[in-house]
């Protein structure tokens, strides 16, 4: 016993010193590397700008091999961060090799989707739609972005100048046509556009087409006549209607009325009356219109008529018919043609 006793000590012992001396040795097991994958930011909408970052973990002290699969076709080399740009909405699969210098490869995968981004919407108005020369015309915009924010306005008048404020003013020096578009750009990037057109033109000055009446050209006054006035303003309105129906004194002493486009009047004296009506359009402008109308009193026609029938009474006149002497009335009247 004592022998196997000092045996097995002998044994240990000769093993702790083995030990001790580095002739018998543990081997220490290799492990892949360990890589945390990183998206900023997470959610995105096209164009999207990642930024990617993989945090490796190795128990080596050599570098690593790196290598990233972007989902898009895109392979990169050898970088822990890096930025990439996914131009179309769609789902990525992302993944990163890393392999270190015991030829342990460890291999992480994730998935980054992007939607595509939706566009703002707009609205445009101007206060006027026709305008003269040099005039100010007011512009605005109303915009949203359904998924973002509107970040900038910009305003092309059509005439080489532009403005990047949402509400402004313009004015056109010359006349013409021109195509007003306003571009709104939102946090993504995405564009909406719209125009309107506005015209520039010298004001069309308001046009007196007829005056009708409804007496005969001859009146047997005192009598009234009710006058009507056919007018248009082709770009605008006419504001005003101004008679003058040639009243001498004292029958001018009558006050009647002068205005507006349907206007009665009393006629007192027997002449012809030199009827003048001019309007007015909202810019100043104006036209003319003359209407002469031949008022006869019963002692005028008698008096034509003696005269006439003393002219015709004449020796050379003598043997006339009675159709002559009323034809010879008729021409002495001196009756408007209009």
């Amino acid at each position: 016993m004592a022998n196997k006793k000092q045996q097995s000590i002998i044994i240990i012992t000769l093993l702790l010193t083995l030990c001790l001396s580095g002739c018998i040795s543990q081997e220490i097991p290799s492990y892949p590397p360990h890589v945390n994958l990183k998206l900023s930011p997470t959610t995105a909408k096209a164009p999207a700008t990642i930024q990617l970052t993989a945090d490796i973990f190795d128990d080596g002290t050599q570098a690593c091999n790196i290598s990233w699969n972007l989902g898009d076709g895109t392979i990169h080399y050898e970088s822990e961060t890096l930025t990439h740009t996914y131009n179309e909405p769609g789902t990525y699969t992302i993944s990163i090799a890393v392999t270190d210098q015991d030829k342990k490869t460890a291999t992480v995968n994730t998935t980054l989707i992007v939607t595509q981004n939706i566009a703002p919407n707009i609205y445009i108005a101007s206060d006027k739609s026709t305008a003269r020369p040099n005039s100010t015309i007011q512009f605005n915009v109303t915009a949203h972005d359904p998924d973002g924010s509107i970040q900038h306005y910009h305003w092309d008048f059509g005439d080489n100048t532009t403005s990047e404020d949402p509400t402004t003013t313009h004015s056109y020096q010359n006349q013409g046509t021109y195509l007003v578009t306003q571009t709104v750009t939102d946090n993504q990037g995405t564009t909406t556009q719209q125009s309107l057109t506005i015209n520039i033109q010298e004001n069309v000055p308001p046009k007196i087409h007829n005056i009708t009446c409804d007496k005969n050209k001859i009146l047997l006054g005192p009598a009234r006549a009710h006058f009507n006035a056919n007018c248009s303003d082709s770009d605008g309105t006419i504001v005003s209607y101004e008679w003058d129906f040639d009243e001498s004194f004292p029958y001018s002493l009558y006050r009647q009325e002068t205005t507006g486009q349907n206007i009665s009047h009393l006629f007192l004296q027997a002449k012809t009356y030199h009827i003048t009506l001019i309007i007015t359009d909202n810019e100043g402008a104006t036209d003319t219109y003359y209407k002469p109308v031949t008022v006869l009193t019963p002692r005028s026609i008698c008096q034509i008529f003696n005269e006439t029938f003393n002219k015709l009474s004449k020796p050379r006149f003598f043997n006339v018919s009675l159709i002559d002497l009323l034809k010879y009335f008729l021409t002495n009247l001196n009756l408007p043609t209009n």
